[in-house]
């Protein structure tokens, strides 16, 4: 399936940590802590400037390594700038890939927060958290490119993210596995053209995307 994840954070301060903690041991969460993964993947105590802290509270699918509940999304810079995002303008928000560490569109995953609001006693909005999921765009694109044309073997979708001041991000690559098939000669020449493309720009969480 496209969607790989799908769990609930929480948003609290630094203060709130141990109170946290505790609630989730009490609704049976056994051993809930909040933590960080350092370079080689070991748990750590979370440090950041602001004291706000991200962390997974309940998860719906299985994750991937030492991520899981107690895990603190914010603790990764690109997470905590989409939900930083997010919470600010109250829209979901996708993460954007770091360029250094892509390598190919191959299995390309986006990340995608959704803020959760809740009113106090004044009627003013607080944020509680974040429904977050993880997406497989290539097997997205794939799903989608299968319902609207006949026969894929002709067609390739490439997606990009495209940032300010930076080359365009690769996200995702869609084409059958032994390569793109040569169009039968003449057919396009039917339809009164010589070649077949499209760009299609888009605005999908918060930010602006390019299929080709």
């Amino acid at each position: 399936p496209a969607v790989e994840s799908f769990c609930m954070l929480v948003s609290l301060q630094k203060t709130e940590q141990q109170a946290l903690e505790r609630k989730a041991q009490e609704e049976g969460i056994e051993g809930y802590a909040i933590y960080a993964l350092d370079e080689f993947g070991v748990r750590i105590p979370v440090e950041n400037d602001n004291n706000i802290l991200y962390p997974i509270y309940y998860t719906a699918t299985p994750m991937a390594g030492e991520i899981g509940p107690g895990f603190d999304v914010g603790s990764i810079p690109a997470f905590r700038e989409a939900l930083e995002n997010a919470a600010r303008t109250g829209f979901a928000t996708a993460a954007i890939p770091v360029w250094d560490e892509i390598k190919d569109t191959v299995d390309k995953r986006i990340s995608i927060y959704y803020p959760l609001y809740d009113k106090n006693d004044s009627g003013e909005h607080l944020l509680r958290g974040f429904v977050a999921t993880t997406v497989r765009i290539d097997l997205l694109l794939q799903r989608a490119l299968a319902t609207v044309a006949e026969n894929t073997g002709y067609v390739s979708v490439e997606m990009y993210q495209l940032v300010a001041n930076e080359p365009p991000v690769p996200i995702a690559s869609a084409a059958p596995k032994e390569g793109i098939r040569q169009i039968p000669s003449g057919w396009l020449e039917s339809f009164g053209v010589k070649e077949l493309s499209l760009n299609r720009s888009m605005s999908l969480f918060s930010h602006t995307y390019v299929l080709m």
